[in-house]
C-alpha cells in the first residue's frame, strides 16, 4: 500500500459497518494485523483515528471484505496526512497547562499548574 491514494478522512460517512456487511473473510489474519497496528498507531501517535479504528476493532471475530476496505482506508488517510503534527510554540509568554488528574490523592489538591521553562 505504499503507493495508495491519499483520502481525507480516515472513514466514508456513507458506509455503516455492521455484522452483515459482505461476505467473510476466508482468512482474518491480515484484517486482525491491520486494526492491531491501526491500534498501536492510534494509541501512540495518531489520536486522529481512534474511533475509526475502535469501530474496525468490533469486527475482529468475523470481518468481511466491506471491513477489509474500511481499514484500507485509514492506511489511505495516513497516507496523505504522514506530515500531520500538532506544535506548541513559546511567543513571549510561558506556556501554562493545567490538569484535573488527581495524582494518588495529593494533599496539596487535584488542580496543578504547570510552566514551561
Amino acid at each position: 500500500m505504499e503507493n495508495c491514494k491519499p483520502v481525507a478522512t480516515p472513514a466514508a460517512y456513507d458506509v455503516k459497518l455492521s455484522h452483515k456487511n459482505g461476505s467473510k473473510l476466508a482468512d482474518p489474519n491480515l484484517y486482525q494485523l491491520m486494526v492491531g497496528s491501526l491500534i498501536y498507531a492510534a494509541l501512540s501517535t495518531r489520536p486522529d483515528i481512534a474511533e475509526a479504528v475502535g469501530t474496525l476493532a468490533k469486527f475482529n471475530a468475523c470481518s468481511t471484505q466491506t471491513h477489509l476496505t474500511a481499514a484500507k482506508r485509514v492506511i489511505h488517510y495516513l497516507k496523505g496526512t504522514h506530515d500531520l503534527c500538532l506544535n506548541f510554540r513559546k511567543q513571549g509568554k510561558p506556556m501554562v497547562g493545567y490538569t484535573d488528574a488527581d495524582y494518588a490523592s495529593d494533599a496539596d489538591g487535584t488542580r496543578n499548574r504547570v510552566q514551561s521553562s
